[in-house]
């Protein structure tokens, strides 16, 4: 099974496993947050996405992505905060082991799990921000056209050889 990678994708599947954990009692945002935003609610937002080249062969070429995305997390509680704050920390270092991948092809739910490296947690101002640092190797087809490259290698052996004899 192949499943698509890309920036949305992978907030959507985030915003699909906090509501999975959390249900409809909350608000989810992936985009900004609003002025007057609802309480509770989570936002999503990616910190970092840095990419290593990796291996490329004929066929394939692999790109390393590590991922850092945060989940902030507004309490609607006036007493008790850090309270909540510490049952949704538990809630969501159990529910992020791994990050599901999810595509959706023609009404089908696919999904990859995908293992999450870290999590690093902290509060300000009564916030939770929760972060996930993940990998993910994507794997991408090479378009190598065969036969000019059968073409090219005939001819640096031919030139190879001239320049060869001709010393």
């Amino acid at each position: 099974m192949s499943i698509q990678i890309s920036e949305n994708i992978i907030k959507g599947s985030i915003i699909y496993q906090l509501t999975q954990l959390f249900g409809d009692q909350y608000t989810y945002y992936g985009e900004e947050i609003p002025e007057n935003f609802k309480r509770p609610s989570f936002h999503v937002s990616r910190i970092s996405d840095v990419s290593t080249k990796g291996y490329t062969g004929n066929e394939y070429r692999f790109r390393d992505d590590q991922y850092r995305y945060e989940i902030k997390y507004f309490t609607d509680k006036k007493i008790n905060i850090n309270e909540d704050i510490n049952d949704k920390i538990d809630i969501l270092k159990s529910g992020f082991d791994y990050l599901n991948i999810i595509n959706i092809n023609n009404g089908k739910i696919d999904s990859k799990p995908n293992r999450i490296n870290s999590i690093e947690v902290q509060t300000s101002e009564d916030v939770l921000m929760f972060d996930l640092i993940f990998p993910i190797r994507v794997v991408l087809p090479q378009s190598v056209d065969k036969v000019q490259a059968n073409i090219l290698n005939e001819y640096l052996k031919e030139t190879y050889n001239k320049n060869k004899g001709g010393r």
